[in-house]
């Protein structure tokens, strides 16, 4: 045996870092091994996508430097792909032929992104982004194009479509659904967030799909599956993500769409944990980074013998594209009732969503100052009744 750990972490996303961190807190010693085929310390992987044209230092990136590290008494093997886990035999073998035994270990392996079956998607200058590698070898192409399409209209397309175009970039988004954020707006809100994004010169093509990517061996321009043809220099798939699943599925470990979790964080082996993107708790994979900050935590504190249950929170994003900033709280689809109210500047909306009587969802366009406040009362499942007695305006529920 190569080497013996109490914990081994295998990636070091922002829930293995969060879980290595609650291990610490309870068990100072205990050795402990997070692994990571990139090459980088823990870094905010939320700002990737504001990174292009930008040009950004990646050590701005970084969680905590290497001395923080060493000051917790956490080892970090970068560079090394872990090929298998062995469950009875409570071992990992690396690609480099070596096998570490754990007690305890923790797959927060993360996720890919999801390309679809476009005719074309090999071609030169089609990407998709998922890591700080990708963003440098994507600005290196960047710099000979001139038009730039974001597949996708989600949060991390927007903010990428917004980056590229400050840039100096022509950029156009497709969007299959028939509107921008469903997950996270009406479509009131999304058409006048729409019209803005529009007049600061991002082109939106909603409710559409791309057929081919257009060109030789290189991007040229796309064609839309209503016809419609579009130049541009390099395509970016911003299309959803799928949860890294494979060995968890060859380790024979319960996988539906992620790999499946209790209420501890613990997979179908005792002694396996799972968080973040790779997680599945109750039929749902969240792929936000909100929910895996909190699985990680959770994970450690299980891992190390403190028992704590995960709870279905209220998912939440915050954003700011285009000096346009978004709150997004809970459940807003197809609600019974909708309690708006817009600020007195006019320069903020306030939306509450109602069901079954509860106020399920919510969401801040413009100054998300009150952003904490909105997230708690989404999570008191408070109804609206009760909320009322503070006041019928959506400001006067807030206090």
């Amino acid at each position: 045996m190569d080497q013996i750990v109490k914990y081994a972490i295998i990636g070091n996303g922002i829930a293995g870092l969060n879980a290595a961190t609650a291990i610490r807190k309870i068990d100072a010693h205990g050795k402990l091994l997070m692994i990571s085929s990139e090459e980088y310390l823990t870094y905010y992987r939320l700002k990737l996508s504001h990174l292009l044209g930008s040009h950004a230092d990646d050590n701005s990136l970084l969680l905590h430097n290497e001395s923080w590290y060493e000051d917790h008494q956490i080892e970090i093997k970068l560079n090394s792909i872990v090929e298998a886990i062995h469950p009875e035999e409570h071992t990992l073998v690396l690609d480099d032929g070596s096998t570490i035994q754990y007690e305890k270990c923790l797959l927060a392996t993360g996720s890919k992104p999801f390309v679809p079956p476009v005719e074309g998607k090999y071609k030169q200058g089609v990407f998709a982004v998922r890591t700080l590698k990708d963003i440098h070898y994507m600005e290196q192409y960047f710099a000979m194009c001139k038009s730039i399409t974001i597949v996708g209209g989600g949060i991390l397309g927007l903010e990428a479509a917004a980056s590229l175009i400050n840039s100096g970039k022509t950029v156009q988004v497709i969007e299959f659904f028939p509107y921008l954020l469903p997950r996270q707006l009406d479509e009131s809100l999304s058409r006048k967030f729409e019209a803005s994004l529009k007049k600061k010169g991002m082109a939106i093509f909603t409710g559409e799909e791309v057929d081919e990517i257009l060109g030789d061996s290189e991007v040229e321009g796309i064609r839309l599956k209503s016809g419609t043809s579009l130049k541009t220099d390099a395509v970016i798939f911003s299309s959803g993500i799928r949860p890294s699943t494979e060995m968890a599925i060859t380790a024979g470990l319960k996988v539906n769409k992620g790999i499946v979790v209790d209420n501890y964080s613990r997979t179908s082996h005792p002694d396996i944990f799972a968080a973040g993107d790779v997680a599945e708790f109750e039929g749902v994979s969240f792929g936000l980074w909100s929910a895996s900050t909190e699985q990680g935590r959770i994970a450690g504190q299980n891992m190390s013998g403190k028992l704590t249950e995960y709870h279905l929170g209220a998912n939440h994003t915050q954003t700011t594209i285009m000096d346009i900033s978004l709150f997004s709280a809970g459940d807003v689809q197809r609600p019974d009732e909708i309690v708006e109210e817009e600020s007195t500047d006019g320069t903020t909306i306030y939306k509450l969503y109602i069901k079954d009587g509860k106020i399920r969802g919510g969401v801040i366009y413009g100054d998300t100052s009150k952003l904490v406040k909105m997230k708690k009362l989404i999570e008191s499942s408070i109804s609206l009744d009760e909320a009322r007695k503070k006041g019928n305006s959506v400001l006067e529920m807030l206090s």
